[in-house]
């Protein structure tokens, strides 16, 4: 992979980190991210999530953040 991004480097365009990034996507998909929801830390968290959301009107739960829709604001209209 790393011979692949290094030939493209000599003569660069905008689609000379494709490769390279498919290839970490894939290894997140199948290796990094089934780990974390597996492991305790995750659990841990999640079950903090869990409790916290049991009822109480005001909890905005659910609602995306700026950071979740890249930044823009989303109408619910």
């Amino acid at each position: 992979m790393r011979e692949v991004v290094n030939r493209n480097m000599i003569d660069p365009t905008p689609q000379t980190f494709d490769e390279a990034q498919l290839q970490i996507y894939t290894l997140m998909h199948r290796d990094s991210y089934p780990r974390f929801v597996n492991s305790s830390l995750f659990k841990q968290l999640a079950q903090l999530n869990n409790n916290g959301n049991n009822g109480g009107g005001g909890s905005s739960a659910g609602t995306p953040t700026a950071t979740q829709t890249g930044g823009r604001k989303e109408s619910n209209a």
